[in-house]
């Protein structure tokens, strides 16, 4: 009933002295300890504890009451929420743009000869025009010349050439620029070519604007990256007659690709090789038909473009950035709390240190496992991961995530501003990141560095992401087989060291908590 009856008044015929003795006797024996204790309570009532206070409640109880408390305040915070969820995956976004559109480095052997090119002398350009500079007057020879290149060619079965005079090579710039993309290939002859023993010095133009020109003849090699891919091609021509097929420009090789083939497509080889056989016979006397030439690119070894290190410097870096984005959010929630005394209140209603880190940690890593499985799916079915098992970069990514959380765990005694720790708690990881590039530009270090390294967890992420890509790049990616393999700390070196960083980082929060004021 809740009463405790000390004195009692009765009018009936039982004293009053005596009631009360009763029912003080009744209450010592339903409650011996109550009336032991000055400080007890009412009777009946659930309270057992000293001064009203009620015994520690259960782990489980306060951790679903404090996880569902958490949730509402997320709820309740929609914007930040949101900002949580979309902006780790538009930076991804943004990240799988970048890769797609730098060309992979990696290039692999070439152990196969190319398609074989076969020269067609008649094929100089489109209309079978050649512009020629020569000293009329003087060079009676010249027209000869060209006959004779003709007559070559139709004893052969070829087509003749069409010749475009011109006096000086001013008329011929004039010509060129008044019509510069319609305008043909041109040879200028220093000397006469029909004088019999005289060394033939000429110079062949050919047409930049119309068929990108021949390479600078400063570069005396190109890059090992060049001359290797073809795109997809068609025939055009099928004429077997004349030993081989004709393929343009824009269906097998790019000007960039190979520039070398820039003086077969260009007419440049055809007219020059036409020049020299005319030249060789009028000077022996022998008769006799252009031999034939064929071109094949040569296999070439496996090379790594120098902008490998575009990437290596740019996507570990990026894709720490990407993850770890949450940790400012996490922050603002956990300081924002500490610094409104929402905590310290909780702490007096008997709310254990466990439980408020256990409920933050439920929550984020739940939202860290969405946000790995939603990034995985999107760099395998995007391309950016190829050769490499989904399962390994899966678990880089959650261990990465769950370092985070503690990782944030352990920087929140050391503030007592919520903007202030969100803003520097971010700053802090992606700069720590930085250290991976130990990996990148310094050759032959001492691995054992990279175990100490990996201590920070940004850094083993970082340290780790850029293997998987330098592998997957390379055509070999992160697998089982190569888990433990590799210089410096091996892929599956990196999953155990952010695993260990978990637990390093929550035991130092929770010191951290205990002993910062």
């Amino acid at each position: 009933m809740g009463i405790v009856l000390r004195h009692a008044m009765h009018s009936d015929s039982i004293p009053a002295r005596a009631l009360a003795t009763e029912w003080s006797a009744v209450g010592i024996e339903r409650f011996p300890k109550c009336e032991r204790e000055p400080d007890c309570v009412a009777i009946g009532s659930r309270l057992r504890g000293p001064m009203g206070t009620r015994p520690p409640a259960a782990f489980w109880p306060q951790l679903w009451a404090t996880v569902v408390r958490s949730l509402l305040l997320k709820k309740r915070d929609t914007r930040k929420t949101l900002a949580e969820v979309l902006v780790p995956l538009y930076s991804l976004g943004v990240l799988i743009f970048l890769k797609m559109l730098v060309p992979n480095p990696n290039f692999p052997e070439v152990r196969k000869p190319g398609r074989l090119l076969r020269i067609h002398h008649d094929v100089i350009s489109d209309n079978h025009s050649v512009a020629v500079v020569a000293d009329w007057d003087t060079a009676n020879g010249t027209l000869g010349f060209l006959d004779d290149i003709n007559s070559l060619l139709i004893e052969s079965g070829q087509h003749p050439v069409n010749w475009i005079r011109y006096n000086n090579t001013t008329d011929l710039n004039d010509a060129y620029h008044n019509d510069a993309k319609t305008f043909p290939l041109a040879v200028i002859f220093h000397t006469d070519p029909g004088a019999y023993g005289e060394p033939l010095r000429y110079t062949i133009r050919t047409n930049p604007s119309r068929d990108g020109g021949t390479p600078s003849t400063r570069t005396l090699t190109t890059s090992p990256a060049k001359c290797r891919e073809r795109t997809g091609f068609k025939d055009w021509s099928s004429d077997w007659s004349r030993g081989g097929q004709l393929i343009p420009l824009s269906e097998m090789h790019r000007e960039d690709t190979c520039p070398v083939l820039q003086y077969y497509y260009t007419g440049f080889l055809a007219l020059q090789t036409l020049i020299d056989y005319v030249k060789i016979k009028m000077d022996t006397g022998t008769r006799f038909f252009p031999p034939r030439v064929d071109l094949r690119q040569f296999p070439k070894r496996q090379h790594t473009g120098d902008w490998l290190v575009i990437f290596r410097v740019i996507m570990p870096m990026y894709m720490v950035m990407t993850l770890s984005q949450f940790i400012t959010y996490l922050l603002m929630f956990v300081v924002g709390e500490k610094e409104k005394k929402i905590r310290e209140g909780m702490r007096i209603m008997g709310l254990k240190d466990s439980v408020y880190w256990g409920s933050w940690f439920l929550i984020y890593a739940v939202f860290v496992t969405i946000l790995s499985i939603v990034s995985t799916v999107l760099l395998f079915t995007l391309k950016v991961f190829q050769h490499s098992s989904y399962i390994l970069i899966f678990l880089l990514m959650l261990l990465f995530g769950f370092t985070i959380i503690t990782f944030a765990f352990m920087l929140t005694p050391f503030f007592d501003k919520a903007r202030t720790a969100g803003i520097l708690g971010s700053f802090a990881v992606n700069l720590m990141s930085g250290l991976y590039f130990i990996q990148v530009f310094v050759s032959n270090a001492d691995s054992l560095a990279f175990w100490f390294v990996s201590l920070i967890s940004s850094s083993c992420y970082a340290l780790a992401m850029d293997k998987a890509l330098v592998l997957d790049m390379a055509g070999v990616g992160v697998t089982w087989d190569n888990l433990w393999s590799g210089p410096g700390v091996p892929f599956g070196g990196s999953l155990i060291m952010m695993a260990v960083d978990t637990v390093l980082y929550g035991l130092a929060a929770y010191w951290l908590d205990a002993v910062v004021p």
